[in-house]
């Protein structure tokens, strides 16, 4: 990039600093924090559900953000990603009671 895009400037050291404290503290050390937090509070199976929304959040943020198109496949795969998980916790949720 450098080399291709020589007139571009870009600061790296508030770039670089910047990005390493969002990775590190918000990326990486909150989440961790919020994930053993509920690992207290509830069973790993249950939270697990969730981790199947990272896609789903992804292709979102994609959309919402960068103004990325969403293809048919991938607006139906988002709709069945949530309408499984809504069957899983609502049928755990049913065995638990």
């Amino acid at each position: 990039s450098l080399f291709i895009e020589a007139d571009r400037l870009v600061s790296w050291e508030v770039t670089f600093i910047g990005l390493v404290a969002f990775l590190g503290v918000i990326g990486t050390g909150l989440t961790t924090i919020i994930w053993f937090w509920l690992l207290q509070k509830y069973n790993a199976g249950s939270l697990s559900l969730y981790l199947f929304l990272i896609p789903v959040f992804g292709l979102l943020i994609a959309f919402i953000v960068f103004n990325e198109g969403l293809q048919l496949f991938e607006i139906i795969g988002i709709t069945l990603a949530i309408i499984a998980i809504g069957l899983a916790v609502a049928n755990e949720y049913k065995v638990q009671n």
